[in-house]
């Protein structure tokens, strides 16, 4: 990989990050949006570390569905498929506060959706499974995987003293 790579992932999070359905008013178009600051350069760097190193897992703290769950996602295969990662792990909102928050009920829609499992399958990756603990995981081939869990610390609203 590279880093025009990891940079052509990350503007397109940015992009789907502009359509939060919570503060919508109506249909928008698609347009690219600009950055005030790119640091994708240092991202690279740290990533390039990491993946020298002994780091082998990932956290991606989710923040709306639609198309933002989607493109963090695509992401985090990117990171396990050329970065050299093991495992990248989802922390969703087990109490949502907005309607646009990620919860698992999108996680599973989001997996479950007929029109999706082609485009899953088409990435290589798996279904969504729940082991023992009652954690939900997709295997993403050679000993990879994606995990997605409920985290209230990440989520909780702070209120002002």
């Amino acid at each position: 990989p590279d880093e025009e790579d990891l940079q052509l992932f990350l503007r397109y999070c940015v992009n789907a990050n502009t359509t939060d359905l919570s503060q919508q008013k109506e249909r928008q178009e698609y347009s690219e949006c600009s950055l005030l600051i790119d640091d994708t350069k240092q991202l690279w760097n740290y990533l390039d570390g990491c993946r020298k190193g002994t780091q082998q897992s990932a956290i991606c703290i989710t923040d709306n569905c639609g198309p933002e769950l989607y493109s963090d996602i695509l992401l985090g295969l990117f990171l396990l498929r050329k970065c050299g990662y093991n495992e990248v792990r989802y922390q969703v909102k087990e109490l949502p506060i907005f309607v646009s928050d990620t919860t698992m009920n999108d996680v599973k829609e989001l997996f479950g959706c007929d029109l999706m499992k082609s485009v899953w399958q088409k990435c290589g990756v798996g279904t969504l499974e729940q082991d023992e603990q009652g954690v939900f995981f997709v295997n993403c081939g050679d000993q990879k995987r994606i995990v997605f869990e409920n985290h209230r610390e990440w989520h909780r609203r702070t209120i002002p003293s």
